[in-house]
């Protein structure tokens, strides 16, 4: 959403592979899992600022990412492993 509506990154998460790597990471631990409702922050930013999508049209997003289909289900994006462990110290 900020980087189209926002215009604040240069690119998207997934096409950075270590913050991406990061989020999964964190997405993964159970209580934060359970905090994020994908639908909701996807429905609420493209419907609440009607002078930058005067339609409220709510885009389909990514595949991997079906937060507009079924509330709250998440596919591979956030689910495949995070491969974080490659950072950990020897």
């Amino acid at each position: 959403v900020y980087a189209v509506y926002f215009k604040t990154n240069g690119k998207l998460i997934r096409e950075y592979p270590n913050i991406l790597g990061w989020t999964r990471e964190l997405y993964q631990m159970q209580p934060i899992q359970k905090s994020v409702d994908f639908w909701h922050i996807k429905t609420h930013y493209y419907t609440s600022h009607p002078n930058l999508n005067l339609y409220g049209v709510v885009p389909m997003g990514p595949r991997g990412l079906k937060a507009n289909r079924k509330r709250n289900k998440v596919d591979d994006i956030f689910l495949v492993p995070h491969g974080r462990e490659k950072f950990a110290s020897k």
